[in-house]
């Protein structure tokens, strides 16, 4: 699944005659709010099964399940960037500093945590869109994570997020200054802004 799209321009007919072989002429434009990471189907199976048992003409979702998949889609692009670095550090081989075995272990097990918490089909945290900035960066969908469910490790969850995140950002730099010409995707990706909704 490719991340949330916002309609671009009014509804009109056959805007594209061949789109679904013509079966659906009614039709809108759309952009998307943000190119997030592509989210495998295992992050949100559950999702497409409830709302199959309980509707037989298309996919609904509640404004509820729509923030769950934002959700999850800031954490698959969060993990999409933590392998993008450890590729390149793994790339660099002999020329990476001493400290890098640190940053990798540091890394592989932030990537086994985001891994587990985008497998699972209830979240105590969610994205609060009131949080986010118009036009903001990963960062900001980061932040604008926040604590909706009553569990005790709620709390823990998001703070762990945020302090994950800081430091990844505090890597990305440190790696920037002196091997920016082997990041372009990494830094394309945190550069990126969403759309104003």
């Amino acid at each position: 699944m490719y991340g949330v799209f916002l309609p671009y321009g009014r509804p009109e007919l056959n805007i594209d005659q061949s789109a679904w072989k013509g079966k659906f002429p009614s039709q809108l434009r759309v952009k998307q709010y943000y190119e997030f990471s592509s989210s495998p189907i295992i992050t949100f199976k559950a999702l497409l099964v409830e709302n199959k048992k309980s509707n037989s003409k298309g996919l609904r979702i509640t404004l509820s399940e729509t923030l769950f998949l934002i959700t999850k889609f800031i954490i698959n692009t969060r993990f999409r960037l933590s392998h993008l670095v450890l590729r390149t550090l793994g790339e660099l081989g002999v020329e990476s500093p001493p400290e890098s075995v640190d940053e990798k272990l540091h890394i592989r097990c932030s990537m086994f945590w985001l891994k587990k918490l985008a497998c699972k089909d209830q979240l105590e945290c969610m994205f609060l869109p009131q949080l986010m900035h118009q036009g903001g960066t990963l960062n900001d969908f980061i932040n604008a994570i926040g604590i909706t469910g009553g569990r005790k490790d709620a709390r823990e969850i998001v703070l762990y997020l945020r302090e994950d995140w800081q430091y990844f950002l505090k890597l990305v730099t440190k790696l920037g200054e002196t091997i920016a010409v082997h990041m372009p995707e990494i830094i394309s990706i945190l550069l990126q802004s969403s759309r104003s909704m």
